[in-house]
């Protein structure tokens, strides 16, 4: 009887040792599983400075540990990007950093000056300006600018104040500013271009040593009519009736069609000045019309110019043919006068100088950039906003034809 019950302790205890095992394998291995480690997270934030200059994706973000981000810059007109600061240094772009820590990072852009002048390129109006050439504070140099509007550039022209109309010689300078003869006379009054130097000449820039051309037997420094006709009687003063000019206007009576001229103004060969006369017969007066050759039968304003011979905006299509007639400075324009400020070319109600999608279909709403949501893809999942109904897929994601 005693050794049944020393054989019984013994297999219970051997059963217990195995229960014992059991349990602590059993504990190893589950009870290492219910440890679950979460990744670790960092935060991205990203700026332009200044936020005129462009932008840069993402702006922000939070991101695992060790995850790639690519930053793409987009600069503005006028700006080019210069370089990283914050979390990064350097000027790459695009820029890939590595996700280790919260990072804080400063896109700086800045103005370009395209053509090195010194003025950058938001104010300048001469944007090809010529390496080395001072520049004004428009960025223009001498040889792009012409001041009088002569068709010589300034630096080229000796005569920086031709009177608007005039023509000009190659160095700029038209008759009414060149002396040839040195006499004091200038070539578009002078009647006499050869004077001898040193002598003195009257208004038409001839000496008494060139004139006795009547043969009247007065010489012209004592003849106050010089152009007697051959076979006319003069008086003491070398003068026949045909000379007299009684309105001292220096268009003698028998040829004279404007007899009462006011004094001293200058008069053509008729007799007549520019307050007699309309030469291009649109009821202005030559000495108010600065536009004397108005087609016949054109309107014209109170300068004696008609819609063809005007530029009010100055946008080089005169007004008769400008659609746009208020053309800011400086833009292009079409042959309509029209600037892409000025047009909707899709008609989507953004002009075309800041609409960044200018097919908008016809009848689509758009954003302040010109662009419908059939033309915008917001989270760049290849699906655009319009078919897209998850529009915040998260970057990198292939989506279905739903944007999902």
């Amino acid at each position: 009887m005693k050794k049944i019950l020393n054989l019984i302790i013994k297999f219970k205890i051997k059963v217990m040792k195995k229960i014992i095992i059991l349990l602590v394998t059993t504990l190893t291995i589950f009870g290492g599983c219910t440890n679950d480690t979460l990744p670790t997270m960092y935060t991205l934030t990203v700026s332009s400075n200044p936020t005129e200059g462009g932008t840069i994706n993402p702006t922000s973000g939070e991101f695992e540990e060790g995850t790639e981000v690519t930053l793409t810059v987009n600069t503005n007109t006028h700006y080019e990007f210069d370089k990283w600061s914050g979390s990064w240094s350097g000027s790459e772009s695009p820029l890939t950093i590595t996700i280790d820590k919260d990072k804080n990072l400063v896109g700086n852009f800045k103005l370009m000056d395209s053509d090195e002048d010194g003025v950058t390129d938001d104010v300048d109006q001469c944007p090809n300006t010529p390496s080395g050439e001072e520049v004004n504070e428009t960025g223009c140099s001498s040889t792009q600018v012409d001041s009088d509007g002569d068709g010589v550039m300034d630096d080229m022209d000796t005569c920086t104040d031709t009177p608007e109309g005039e023509e000009v010689d190659e160095n700029g300078c038209s008759d009414s500013q060149k002396d040839s003869d040195e006499d004091g006379v200038t070539d578009d009054v002078d009647q006499c271009p050869n004077t001898p130097s040193g002598e003195e000449v009257n208004e038409t820039g001839c000496s008494s040593t060139q004139v006795d051309s009547d043969g009247d037997g007065v010489m012209d420094d004592m003849d106050t009519c010089t152009d007697t006709p051959e076979g006319e009687e003069v008086d003491e003063n070398g003068c026949s009736d045909s000379q007299k000019d009684s309105d001292e206007d220096g268009v003698t009576d028998d040829v004279d069609q404007c007899p009462n001229t006011p004094s001293g103004e200058e008069v053509n060969e008729t007799g007549c000045s520019s307050s007699q006369v309309d030469t291009d017969g649109d009821g202005v007066m030559d000495d108010m019309d600065t536009c004397p050759d108005t087609p016949s039968g054109e309107e014209v304003n109170e300068t004696g110019c008609s819609s063809s011979q005007v530029d009010t905006d100055g946008d080089g299509v005169m007004d008769d043919m400008d659609t746009c007639p208020d053309t800011p400075e400086g833009e292009d324009v079409d042959e309509d006068g029209c600037s892409d400020s000025q047009k909707d070319s899709d008609e989507d109600g953004v002009n075309d100088d800041i609409d960044t999608c200018p097919d908008t279909p016809s009848g689509e709403e758009v954003n302040e950039t010109g662009c419908s949501s059939s033309q915008v893809d917001t989270d760049g999942d290849g699906v655009m906003d319009d078919m897209d109904t998850c529009p915040d897929t998260p970057e990198g994601e292939d989506v279905d034809e739903d944007g999902c």
